[in-house]
Formats: structure tokens, C-alpha cells, sequence
């Protein structure tokens, strides 16, 4: 992920800024990021955290 630093003089000029580049971005710049906040996210509220676990539970066809 390439960190770019940009100066704006208001807000409007940021958001207006934020929404154009999200709108040319690739789809693989767009998921890169997403998993960089993800990767983040886990790492700092589940520092534990290894892999998902999948839990099966086999039943007859028809059974609730």
C-alpha cells in the first residue's frame, strides 16, 4: 500500500477528493486496502487470534 501525504484547505475539498480516488480506484486497490484494515482490526482487538474455526454438526435429512 503506497501512503501518499496531500494538504487540503477544507473539508469539502478532502471529501470531494476521498470520493474521486475511491471511485478511480482498481478493484485490487480497493480489496488491499479493505484486507489491510482487516489484518489490523484482528490484530489489535484479537492479538490471540490464529485462524477461524468451522463447526459442523451432522444431521439426518429432515431433522431440525
Amino acid at each position: 500500500m503506497l501512503k501518499v501525504v496531500r494538504k487540503f484547505s477544507s473539508f469539502e475539498e478532502q471529501e470531494k477528493f476521498e470520493k474521486e480516488y475511491w471511485r478511480n480506484a482498481s478493484a485490487a486497490e480497493k480489496f488491499e486496502t479493505v484486507e489491510a484494515i482487516r489484518a489490523f482490526y484482528i490484530k489489535t482487538f484479537y492479538p490471540n487470534f490464529i485462524r477461524i474455526e468451522k463447526v459442523i454438526r451432522k444431521r439426518k435429512l429432515g431433522e431440525d
